[in-house]
């Protein structure tokens, strides 16, 4: 046996109709609220994503790198200056396959 509301039984067909309309509109409003809010909070979700996985090309990477982190540029630079080109090569000889592998 279906519920039935006592409140609806007073009132005459056309305003029966009348709410059934205000709450259909009030629920497609609703539906449509959240739509949106589910848009922004993927669009956000894929900013910080982006941020956080960036995918681009290498040397664009290198570079936010050095702009984000000089300290870090400069410390690396440093590094390779203390080593030499001929010992920097002897080390990536063994570093670069291993490194490779891993992917």
């Amino acid at each position: 046996m279906p519920i039935t509301d006592v409140s609806d039984q007073s009132l005459s067909p056309a305003e029966r109709k009348a709410q059934l309309v205000e709450r259909i509109e009030r629920q497609r409003l609703l539906r449509q609220t959240r739509r949106i809010q589910a848009a922004i909070a993927e669009l956000q979700a894929k900013q910080q994503g982006a941020a956080v996985h960036d995918t681009g090309f290498p040397r664009s990477k290198t570079l936010r790198l050095i702009t984000g982190q000089p300290l870090l540029a400069a410390g690396a630079v440093g590094v390779v200056l203390m080593l030499g080109p001929s010992r920097l090569m002897r080390m990536a000889s063994w570093v670069l396959p291993m490194l490779l592998r891993r992917r």
